[in-house]
This record gives C-alpha cells, sequence and structure tokens, in this order.
C-alpha cells in the first residue's frame, strides 16, 4: 500500500500495526465474492519514500504504479508518501456465485 505519511491512517498504524484489508467485487447478492487480509504493516524503505535508498523489493511494486498511475517507467516521488507491506496472518474468502441454488443473478429472474 502506498500512504501519504501523514494521514491519519499511517499514524494509527505506527501506533499500531495491525490491519484488515477488504476487496470485494459484485452488485447483486448472488455475485458477490471477495477477500479478507488480516495481519501487521509494517513499512519498507525510507518514511517519507524519497528514492534515496535503493530497496530492491519495492522495484517491481514503484515501477508498476508509476506505469498504472502517473503513466511513466519510473515513480516520481513526493516526499508525501511511505509503503505499506501487509503481512498476512489470515485470509477468509467468500464467493457467493457458488451457491448452489443461491440467489438468481441479475436478468435471471
Amino acid at each position: 500500500m502506498y500512504s501519504i505519511v501523514s494521514s491519519k491512517r499511517f499514524q494509527d498504524l505506527q501506533a499500531d500495526s495491525r490491519i484488515a484489508v477488504v476487496v470485494d467485487d459484485g452488485h447483486d447478492f448472488g455475485e458477490l465474492r471477495g477477500v479478507e487480509l488480516t495481519g501487521r504493516a509494517r513499512v519498507v524503505g525510507e518514511v517519507p519514500r524519497t528514492g534515496a535508498l535503493s530497496v530492491p523489493e519495492l522495484v517491481p511494486v514503484e515501477a508498476g504504479y508509476a506505469a498504472k498511475y502517473q503513466g511513466r517507467e519510473t515513480l516520481r516521488y513526493d516526499a508525501r508518501h511511505a509503503w505499506l507491506v501487509v503481512d498476512v496472518d489470515k485470509i477468509v474468502s467468500w464467493d457467493f456465485r457458488k451457491i448452489e441454488g443461491g440467489a438468481p443473478r441479475a436478468g435471471q429472474g
């Protein structure tokens, strides 16, 4: 995760690194699916990230972020953000599309 270091979220995670991250998809009940990751967040690289330190594990992450969100090959550092990684302790997932006889999907009903 790429977080602004002055944000409440970043400050809270410095005080207590426990975190839960949820990613979900779907609109109607019968198509809902997602995953919840719980664990601890830790900083990778300098705070804020300026690119001054070479961090091998961030090379592909920063390149991917730069391409997707900045339209560049290399990350433009703003000295406001830092990288966090979640060391996952538990994964819970769901996929209501797999429920036999579940709720009808949009257009089936």
